[in-house]
């Protein structure tokens, strides 16, 4: 049993299963399957931090199918949760019985304090349950494993475990490709394999597990003498905006669901793991190593604007991109912003 189990997990399953706790309902947005369960996790570290049940509206996410069992128990009804006023993040002992999350509106309310919402979750946790920088960095990893996921995907990744041979003694990397350009150009493969390399120096790991959205990655990952690459070749891969193609394409959303939750999972079970920080992923995975006992020296999450970083011209670039396209949302039709986001990736 850890401390999270000690002093959380008891918080958490109080205020998650008892009906009558007061509410705030978490928006679910139609975006990839890392970030959504992301959102998961931010509303589980938000009724932690305000002492309210986090809600979701849909037991799946859209356009993925549900994989996740129910988190919460609720005598109200749909209309209440519907119609809730908005959270004030400033609190306050009259607030509604029932509120409602507005991730963009929080953001705003925060930019004046520099803040992202996640930081301010973060702080407060911290004063409210006395959690260490360390404690925080393993958080996620533990609310990955106090979540259910159905049966059936379970059952699944077990032979997906057995088969591919997945375990501590496996190195996780992530090479996140697909419509990652769109905010930020890819982490070079050369950063991944100087990772891959420094980590197996004091630490010789058996075997690497290869997540990616590109059928072509086991071509650049360049493993250490004796070690395997395990790349699943029974999987399907479109390098693309895997939610914008399951939104066209519904009836691969089942097997699109599982093969995230595979990947993510897999990486999660890895005794350490080679990412970048601005992937849902990998950051979700780390975490989860990290609570599980996991050193920290076999955790590399790269920065995901390396690119960026090291060239004015690409940074030039995607500023001007990303300001287009805000301006576009604006003031300009949808088929004109398709447009513009195919002409700039």
């Amino acid at each position: 049993m850890t401390e999270f189990d000690t002093l959380l997990k008891p918080i958490l399953d109080n205020l998650q299963f008892s009906p009558e706790q007061p509410v705030v309902v978490v928006d679910q947005l139609p975006i990839g399957y890392g970030g959504q369960l992301s959102r998961r996790l931010l509303g589980l570290k938000i009724a932690l931090a305000i002492n309210r049940k986090a809600v979701f509206l849909a037991d799946g996410d859209k356009p993925y199918v549900q994989s996740i069992e129910r988190q919460f128990a609720s005598n109200f009804g749909e209309e209440a949760l519907h119609g809730a006023p908005l959270l004030k993040l400033d609190g306050g002992h009259d607030a509604p019985k029932i509120v409602q999350l507005d991730y963009f509106e929080a953001q705003k309310k925060l930019r004046a304090e520099n803040l992202l919402l996640e930081k301010w979750v973060e702080k407060r946790l911290a004063e409210k349950h006395s959690l260490s920088a360390n404690d925080l960095a393993k958080l996620d990893g533990w609310l990955l494993s106090w979540i259910r996921f159905l049966p059936e995907f379970e059952e699944q990744l077990r032979q997906d475990t057995d088969r591919l041979g997945v375990c501590t003694t496996t190195l996780g990397v992530h090479l996140r490709r697909g419509d990652k350009h769109v905010e930020s150009p890819y982490v070079p493969a050369s950063l991944i394999n100087k990772a891959i390399h420094q980590i197996h120096r004091n630490w010789p790991f058996e075997s690497i597990f290869l997540a990616s959205d590109d059928p072509e990655a086991d071509s650049v990952i360049e493993a250490p003498t004796g070690v395997r690459i395990v790349f699943d070749k029974t999987e399907k891969r479109y390098n693309n905006a895997n939610h914008k193609m399951l939104m066209a394409n519904p009836k691969i959303a089942a097997q699109e669901t599982y093969v995230a939750f595979k990947n993510l999972r897999l990486l999660a079970q890895c005794g350490g793991i080679v990412g970048q920080d601005n992937a849902h992923f990998a950051t979700i995975a780390a975490s989860h190593i990290l609570y599980k006992g996991g050193n920290s020296d076999r955790v590399v999450l790269l920065n995901g604007n390396a690119a960026k970083a090291d060239s004015a011209l690409i940074q030039t670039y995607y500023v001007l991109k990303l300001n287009l396209r805000k301006a576009a949302k604006q003031i300009l039709p949808a088929g004109v912003i398709r447009f513009i986001n195919r002409a700039t990736y």
